[in-house]
C-alpha cells in the first residue's frame, strides 16, 4: 500500500512538472512578437534540423525587444521532426535551399528596397548558406546571421558574400563539441562534410573567403564567460534559441 501511495504522490509531481514546462515553453518560445513593420525590413528565421518554427517566439521577441522595427517570417522547412533526413540527405536539402531561396527572391522582388535579413539556428543556418548562394545575381540581402550553424569551415562562402550588402555574421562557440563537435564529425554538416562545425571552430577565412578583399564582410563571434554570467548560457547547443542569449548576444549582430 505505501509503495503505491509513493507511486500516486509522484504521479502528481510528475504531472505538475509537465504542466509548469509546458507553460514554461508557451511563454518563452511559442508566443510570437508584436506585428512589424514591413517597411522597416523582413527578418526571415530558420529553425535547426527539426525544420519546425514553434521554438522561435522568443527570438522574435528577443529581436524586437532589442529594437528590430521590421516584420518577421518563421520559415519551416523539411520533414517534422525528421532530423537525420533534414540533415543527412542531399536532394531533400537541395530542394529546401531552392524554396527558401524562391522565398526569398519573392520578398526582394514585391520592394527592392526593403531590407531582407537572415538569421539562422544550426542546420538553418546551413540552410541559409545554401539558398542565398544559388540565388539569382540581382537578388541582394543585407545581414545574415548564423548561430551554431552546421557548415564546414572551410566551406566557400564567395557566391553567399556576393549576394549580402552588409554582413555574414557567424556566431560559434567551442564549447559545442557534443553536436557541432562530435554530431557533425560524425553525421556530417549541412553542406556534407564530416568535420567540426564552423558553428564550433569558427570558419577557417583562408579557406572559406579566397578573396582578402571580401573577408570584411564577414564577422566572427565566439562564445565567452559573458554569455555564461549574464544569460545563464554555458556555450553548448542548448538554450541557441533562449530569450535572454538572442537578446543579448545575437540580436545587436543583426
Amino acid at each position: 500500500m505505501k509503495i503505491k501511495v509513493k507511486i500516486k504522490r509522484h504521479k502528481k509531481k510528475i504531472v505538475l512538472f509537465l504542466a509548469a514546462l509546458i507553460v514554461y515553453v508557451s511563454a518563452t518560445c511559442c508566443i510570437p512578437a508584436s506585428p512589424g513593420n514591413s517597411q522597416k525590413g523582413t527578418a526571415i528565421l530558420v529553425p535547426g534540423m527539426t525544420g519546425q518554427p514553434w521554438l522561435l517566439g522568443g527570438v522574435e521577441r528577443a529581436l524586437r525587444d532589442s529594437g528590430y522595427e521590421g516584420c518577421f517570417i518563421r520559415h519551416t522547412w523539411g520533414k517534422p521532426f525528421m532530423i537525420f533526413t533534414n540533415l543527412r540527405e542531399k536532394n531533400h536539402k537541395n530542394e529546401q535551399a531552392e524554396l527558401l531561396a524562391e522565398r526569398i527572391e519573392k520578398i526582394y522582388k514585391e520592394n527592392p528596397s526593403r531590407p531582407i535579413d537572415l538569421v539562422g539556428y544550426s542546420a538553418g543556418g546551413g540552410l541559409i548558406v545554401k539558398a542565398i548562394e544559388s540565388l539569382p545575381e540581382d537578388i541582394r540581402v543585407r545581414n545574415v546571421t548564423l548561430v551554431h550553424s552546421a557548415v564546414a569551415p572551410e566551406h566557400d562562402l564567395t557566391a553567399a558574400l556576393s549576394h549580402i550588402d552588409g554582413k555574414l555574421k557567424n556566431v560559434c562557440s567551442d564549447a559545442d563539441w557534443l553536436f557541432l563537435g562530435l554530431g557533425t564529425s560524425s553525421f556530417g554538416t549541412v553542406d556534407d562534410v564530416n568535420t567540426r562545425a564552423a558553428g564550433m571552430i569558427g570558419f577557417d577565412l583562408d579557406a572559406a573567403v579566397p578573396d582578402e578583399q571580401m573577408r570584411v564582410k564577414v564577422k566572427q563571434v565566439p562564445w565567452d564567460m559573458g554569455q555564461l554570467l549574464t544569460t545563464g548560457r554555458w556555450g553548448g547547443h542548448a538554450l541557441i534559441y533562449g530569450y535572454k542569449f538572442n537578446k543579448n548576444y545575437v540580436a545587436n549582430k543583426i
